[in-house]
């Protein structure tokens, strides 16, 4: 959430954060130092030190001291057995004890306030770089909840001790009454409310971990992203818009000639679109492994995701097989985007569907098409995420820009046009996040 222009909100709630407690730093020793100072400094005779103290307590009168009468038939006694007021104390600064009272008190406040705030600067600031759910921020957020209680325990201690000092020599025919505990229910009932929430950081913390883990495995499970064979170099690249995504792109080498290039996208994003996407990427790899080719593959692919998803998950999928020494392509293009062929003198062409998205006829038909790869020549793949990432005034990339990124890095080596190709995009989104998954593959055939 953006305030102030580019402030985000925790960047603002941090820098309010940082005026008080930078003051607490300045101020907690003077005001330490004179509450030290008025609890050794004996009042003196001729010196006019004094203060007012307000005191809860609860009291009893004496009937016999006390009589109620009443005129209504049916009462036949009353009586105040316990009830609560104010006591109002005048007196002088040394007598009441009000010089430690002031020390223990500025020494509970600070400390808890210093305490409380130095938590809160570390938990904006992890808001701020968007990574809330950390252990540490977990750990910070119990000890607010507890710093307050035990503050609040405190504070209501000395205040008890105090009001003890004070009353225990006061005395008045007919009345009784001892202290009554002083605490904020609203502060203590924040503390508590701060540690339950401690432990929903704590749960965030743990599937962070494990969404981390899932990260790995997944991209474990990807080539690497640069790939050889003879004439071809292949590189990609893949920017999940969360921890994991539903994007993949996988180079197989199917024999001494002919390699596979696949670039496909699951619909949705995060954790259900990126299971589905291991469970494909999977089947691919064991099918290939099968003896299946081409279109025969696609087709058994589509029947498989219309079988094992649920939902109305889809699949778009471009899948070619390309032969590296002619630059011969065969491909199946299953409702992705059309990926863009860069001839050498600069011309373009599209390759276009020739099957629907998989997972939505289990009997759809599926066709082929050719392509060729000429020396020089190169081949780019993409998933939606890059055509369609937004800006701040949320006007889409498209595929135009695509392709003018394209021509704009034909002379560059291949990884330093996918570097590009990347930089034009994020350049475009500026401080807006994806919101789908990114992922490219350029396919370069390299003269001889």
């Amino acid at each position: 959430m953006k305030v102030l222009g580019r402030w985000s909100l925790a960047s603002l709630m941090k820098a309010v954060i940082d005026v008080p407690y930078y003051g607490l730093l300045v101020i907690a020793p003077l005001v330490c130092a004179l509450a030290l100072w008025m609890a050794l400094t004996p009042g003196r005779p001729g010196r006019r030190a004094s203060v007012d103290l307000r005191i809860p307590v609860r009291f009893q009168l004496d009937p016999a001291s006390h009589p109620f009468s009443t005129t209504h038939p049916d009462v036949r006694a009353v009586s105040i057995t316990q009830a609560q007021g104010t006591l109002e104390v005048k007196g002088g600064a040394s007598s009441l004890g009000v010089g430690w009272a002031a020390l223990g008190f500025a020494i509970i406040s600070l400390a808890t306030g210093l305490f409380v705030l130095g938590c809160l600067r570390a938990v904006f600031g992890s808001l701020k770089d968007q990574n809330p759910f950390v252990p540490r921020n977990s750990a910070r957020i119990r000890l607010i909840g507890l710093a307050l209680i035990l503050g609040q325990l405190a504070g209501a201690g000395f205040a008890a001790w105090l009001a003890a000092r004070v009353t225990r020599d006061i005395s008045v025919a007919g009345v009784t009454f001892d202290n009554v505990p002083s605490s904020n229910a609203w502060v203590l009932f924040s503390g508590v409310i701060l540690i339950m929430l401690a432990e929903v950081f704590r749960l965030g913390a743990e599937m962070k971990g494990d969404l981390e883990t899932a990260r790995k495995i997944q991209f474990d499970l990807l080539p690497g992203e640069v790939f050889r064979k003879d004439e071809v170099v292949v590189h990609a690249r893949m920017r999940p818009a969360k921890a994991v995504g539903g994007d993949l792109y996988d180079v197989i080498d199917l024999d001494d000639r002919r390699l596979a290039v696949i670039v496909g996208d699951v619909t949705g994003k995060g954790l259900p679109a990126a299971l589905l996407m291991t469970s494909f990427l999977g089947s691919v790899r064991a099918l290939l492994s099968a003896g299946l080719r081409g279109s025969d593959l696609i087709a058994a692919l589509n029947r498989h995701v219309c079988t094992s998803s649920s939902g109305g998950r889809f699949v778009t999928l471009f899948y070619g097989e390309l032969d590296a020494a002619t630059g011969s392509l065969t491909y199946v293009n299953a409702g992705h985007n059309p990926p863009f062929l860069l001839r050498a003198d600069g011309e373009v062409e599209r390759l276009p569907p020739t099957a629907m998205v998989l997972g939505a006829d289990a009997d759809a038909v599926v066709e082929a098409g050719q392509a060729r790869i000429a020396p020089a020549g190169r081949l780019l793949l993409f998933t939606d995420g890059l055509s369609e990432a937004f800006d701040r005034r949320d006007e889409e990339y498209g595929e135009e820009r695509v392709r003018d990124s394209l021509l704009r890095a034909h002379a560059l080596p291949p990884s330093a046009a996918v570097e590009r190709l990347v930089a034009d995009v994020h350049g475009f989104c500026g401080s807006v996040p994806l919101r789908d998954d990114m992922t490219l593959m350029l396919v370069t055939r390299q003269p001889a």
